[in-house]
């Protein structure tokens, strides 16, 4: 099966197991299930808690563990404490076979098995994206796609929502796995190991950040411009250049000749209508009138 380890496993040569194999409690957190796997690789057991072919089974340190893993030496202490708390690892850090079999019976149909090859695990993933794309690694059909709603994947993981997008975006993000959404009904979530070659082709090479065409890029106009000089695109740009707006004067604005606006010439009082303030008021003038009469 996969637990087997791999010619030259760290029992012998300290080359990492081929694969590790687990199988998911949702009420057990990430880390757990995790350290659950490695260290039960270390003992020559596999998923279903047998002894494994020829093993060589020993009890690794934290350290070992997290090498194995590519987690933090804290991930490590939390997984072990969890589950001595669960008692599926004694004090002496030994698995116990007897909880490994429970989980593999618990899980009928095998839908929370996590398989986690030993390219993953070098992606230096955290607990639960390193936990999801176990999931999908271990759940994918023969297409190597695994076609799941994140209601049904939170089921399987034990994460919450906002949670389980975070963790499929870290794997994604490290190129652990890739997603899209089939057209079937509003839409299926379909995930796939490994990172998407269409993103892979549409990636720049570089990754610098192209710079925009030179008639894309505009200067900012200094301050007093009249905003109807701004410049325009098409068969206009050439008559709004000649073009000189009213009311509107010379200006001379560093070295070069600017047109300004003026408010006073751009809006007289009498244009708009209201009293000029050397005129008497309409009263005023009925008086006068009134009073001449007589």
């Amino acid at each position: 099966m996969d637990g087997n380890p791999a010619p030259g496993a760290p029992q012998r040569g300290g080359e990492p197991f081929r694969t590790l194999c687990v199988v998911h409690d949702p009420e057990c957190s990430a880390d757990a299930t995790l350290v659950l796997a490695a260290r039960a690789a270390f003992a020559g057991l596999r998923v279903d808690g047998t002894a494994m072919d020829n093993p060589h089974p020993r009890v690794p340190s934290m350290r070992e563990v997290a090498i194995e893993l590519g987690l933090s030496s804290e991930s490590v202490s939390r997984g072990d404490a969890e589950l001595r708390a669960r008692g599926e690892l004694s004090s002496a850090l030994e698995v116990d076979a007897e909880s490994l079999a429970a989980r593999w019976q618990r899980d009928s149909r095998h839908r929370r098995v996590i398989r986690l090859p030993a390219a993953v695990r070098r992606l230096g993933l955290r607990s639960r994206p390193l936990l999801v794309t176990g999931l999908v690694h271990g759940q994918v059909d023969e297409r190597g796609r695994l076609v799941l709603g994140l209601g049904f994947l939170g089921e399987r993981t034990g994460l919450a929502r906002r949670t389980l997008q975070r963790a499929l975006q870290s794997a994604e993000a490290r190129g652990a796995l890739h997603r899209w959404v089939a057209p079937m009904g509003r839409g299926q979530l379909v995930l796939a190991p490994g990172p998407s070659e269409t993103g892979a082709r549409e990636a720049p090479q570089s990754g610098a950040r192209e710079t925009p065409p030179l008639e894309q890029r505009r200067e900012p106009e200094p301050p007093g411009i009249c905003a109807r000089e701004a410049p325009q695109t098409g068969a206009r740009e050439g008559a709004s250049s000649t073009a000189k707006p009213a009311n509107c004067k010379e200006a001379r604005v560093g070295t070069a000749n600017r047109r300004t606006c003026d408010r006073k010439e751009a809006h007289p009082p009498l244009q708009t209508g209201a009293r000029h303030p050397d005129c008497l008021p309409e009263y005023v003038r009925s008086i006068t009138r009134s009073a001449r009469a007589r």
